[in-house]
């Protein structure tokens, strides 16, 4: 009778551990996506509403949307012709590939940043909401766009940063270029790279109009952005 006891707690307990090590195999929940149109999510096509785990790549086609939501702290929106990618980096939670994302925050020092080529970028985090378009080539040059809030740019690599009020935008590129005025690079830069920053306004219907019109006109439940002056 003890010997049928211990081998049926034995067996519990196996079982007991398979399923741990199942669990921590798993990837993690990042969080909700929702979907209008055509999506694919690790080249399948995407449910309307599903779960986002670190490592998927979600594709978006030419009428294609998608909300990706951080409850109780943001969302990006994923226009159509875009790509990216989830991780578990401590930096940031996606990275924009190609295309163009709009990331809002709901709330003060949201644990929310995008990656984009050599660049992580985050909302200001003394504002209590931010809106910032993101717009991205597949060389890994791209647009930065503030439209409310506030928004901070850092070089992956080395200490240098830009911060961008409502109205204003910046290039970034991954190619060597000269460092504009207003950026701040850091003496010691371990990339060895001279990073660009052109400052302009959104005034004249820029990235950041076409960004929010493309994404309100596919029905991906954002907003339409609309430009702002310096």
């Amino acid at each position: 009778m003890r010997g049928g006891s211990f081998a049926l707690l034995f067996a519990f307990a196996m079982t007991a551990g398979a399923s741990t090590l199942r669990q921590e195999g798993q990837p993690k929940a990042m969080g909700s996506l929702s979907v209008a149109g055509g999506v694919t999510i690790n080249g399948s096509p995407a449910q309307p509403t599903q779960t986002i785990f670190a490592g998927d790549t979600v594709a978006t086609a030419n009428t294609g949307t998608a909300t990706f939501t951080v409850g109780g702290q943001g969302s990006f929106k994923i226009a159509p012709l875009s790509q990216v990618s989830f991780s578990n980096a401590p930096r940031y939670v996606i990275e924009l590939k190609q295309g163009t994302v709009v990331m809002d925050t709901f709330t003060r020092s949201p644990d929310l940043a995008l990656r984009v080529g050599d660049y992580i970028v985050m909302a200001d985090p003394t504002a209590a909401q931010a809106s910032i378009i993101i717009k991205a080539e597949s060389s890994g040059s791209g647009v930065v766009s503030c439209v409310s809030g506030g928004a901070h740019i850092v070089a992956v690599q080395g200490d240098t940063s830009l911060s961008l009020q409502p109205g204003q935008s910046t290039s970034i590129s991954s190619q060597e270029q000269t460092v504009a005025a207003t950026a701040t690079p850091a003496p010691n830069s371990s990339s060895g790279k001279k990073h660009k920053w052109l400052l302009f306004g959104l005034a004249g219907g820029g990235a950041a109009a076409a960004a929010g019109a493309a994404i309100a006109a596919s029905g991906g439940g954002g907003h339409a952005v609309s430009p702002s002056n310096p």
